[in-house]
């Protein structure tokens, strides 16, 4: 997964994950460089993709692809795709 379209969202530790992910290609040579469990990086990538969505309105996977404008909450959303 492409996550490097998350930066403008993501906070500085999940930057660091992102660019690890990137440079070495694979969540596990990340994980390898940074020196950490793959589980932390997982879980953290993903806590990192529901807070954006919640806080920010932005998630391609599941077809939102522009942020929310300032005075819009995203209440709700279906990932099941047809």
């Amino acid at each position: 997964m492409d996550f490097s379209k998350y930066l403008p969202y993501a906070r500085e530790h999940e930057r660091e994950k992102i660019n690890a992910v990137t440079k070495a290609g694979s969540i596990n040579g990340a994980c390898a460089a940074l020196g950490i469990d793959q589980r932390n990086v997982r879980r953290a990538l993903k806590n990192m993709k529901e807070r954006i969505a919640r806080e920010e309105g932005f998630a391609p996977e599941a077809g939102l692809n522009q942020p929310l404008a300032p005075s819009e909450i995203l209440k709700g959303l279906s990932l099941i795709h047809i």
